[in-house]
C-alpha cells in the first residue's frame, strides 16, 4: 500500500501526500519550497510522522521528522559541511541507524545505533573508503562497497557476528589498484566579497 507521496505542485514547488488507509483519500501533510527539498525518507517505526530530507529555513539538507498531524518538523540530524544523502534504516526493526553525508571528500555517517557505529568503524575503516552496505534478511552479513581512489568498485561481504571478510568481486576488474594514484583532497576558501563604489 502506498501510504505517503511527493508531488509538484502547480507553482513548482513540492508537497507531501499521506493516507491513513489503503482506500482512505490523501491529504496534505506539508509543502516544500523548490531549493527546500522535502524527500521522503520513510516512516517512523510508529507510523506517526516520515523521515523527510529538507532543507527549509537551513543552507543545507537536514534529517528531520514530519509530524503527520500538524505538519511541523523536528531535527533529528544535520552535518555543518554537507547536505544529508540518505538515513539508514533497518529493514528488519524500521529503526533509525544513521545520517549519511556524501558532499565531502569521504562519505561521512552520523550513527545513532551502536552496534552500527562499530560495525561501521570496523568495515570502513582507512584507507578504503565505504560507499554502501546492503544487508541480508536478518541483518547479519553486509555486502559492503568500497570506492576507494586506487581500488572503486570493490565488494566484500562482511560477517557482522564474527568481522570476518573476504573479498568478493571488482564492478571495474580493469582497473588495476596498483596503478592508480592516491586522491589528496584540497579546500580552498573563499574570499569574502568586497563592494566598491566610485563617486562622480
Amino acid at each position: 500500500m502506498v501510504r505517503a507521496a511527493r508531488t509538484q505542485t502547480e507553482t513548482g514547488d513540492f508537497a507531501i501526500l499521506v493516507r491513513d488507509s489503503a482506500d482512505g483519500p490523501f491529504r496534505q501533510v506539508a509543502e516544500y519550497a523548490n531549493e527546500d527539498g522535502g524527500y521522503i525518507a520513510g516512516f517512523v517505526p510508529d507510523g506517526t510522522a516520515l523521515w523527510v530530507a529538507s532543507a527549509r529555513a537551513a543552507d543545507l539538507t537536514r534529517l528531520v521528522e514530519l509530524d503527520l498531524g500538524t505538519g511541523q518538523e523536528r531535527v533529528i540530524d544535520a552535518d555543518e559541511e554537507a547536505d544529508l544523502a540518505a538515513p539508514v534504516v533497518s529493514d528488519k526493526t524500521g529503526e533509525l541507524l544513521a545520517a549519511a553525508y556524501l558532499v565531502r571528500d569521504r562519505l561521512v555517517v552520523h550513527s545513532f545505533d551502536a552496534r552500527f557505529r562499530d560495525d561501521w568503524a570496523r568495515s570502513a575503516a582507512p584507507p578504503r573508503g565505504c560507499r554502501d552496505q546492503r544487508p541480508d534478511a536478518q541483518e547479519t552479513a553486509w555486502i559492503v562497497s568500497f570506492d576507494d581512489d586506487r581500488d572503486p568498485g570493490a565488494d566484500v561481504p562482511v560477517d557482522r557476528t564474527t568481522a570476518a571478510s573476504q573479498f568478493l568481486y571488482r564492478s571495474r576488474p580493469w582497473l588495476d589498484p596498483a596503478t592508480l594514484a592516491p586522491v589528496t583532497p584540497i579546500a580552498i576558501p573563499s574570499a569574502p566579497m568586497v563592494a566598491c563604489c566610485a563617486a562622480t
